[in-house]
């Protein structure tokens, strides 16, 4: 997916886990339950001007927080 795309799927009814994988990165996790016809919206990002420069640390480091993930709908 590219900058301003967006992409829709359905889940069944139930208890889910959702996050972000690029590469060997990957986001913060979202743990919730998703109700029968219910429609939720997330948004997400990636690294930031600074963290562009320090590129080497989240990929050695903080592999898990190179990217971001967030729930924008109840």
């Amino acid at each position: 997916m590219g900058s301003g795309e967006t992409f829709k799927t359905s889940i069944s009814p139930d208890f889910h886990t959702l996050y972000l994988k690029f590469d060997w990165c990957t986001s913060n996790k979202i743990e919730l339950e998703i109700q029968d016809h219910e429609t939720l919206e997330f948004t997400y990002g990636g690294c930031s001007i600074f963290k562009i420069l320090a590129v080497s640390w989240f990929i050695t480091f903080e592999r898990n927080r190179y990217l971001w993930f967030k729930q924008i709908t109840a």
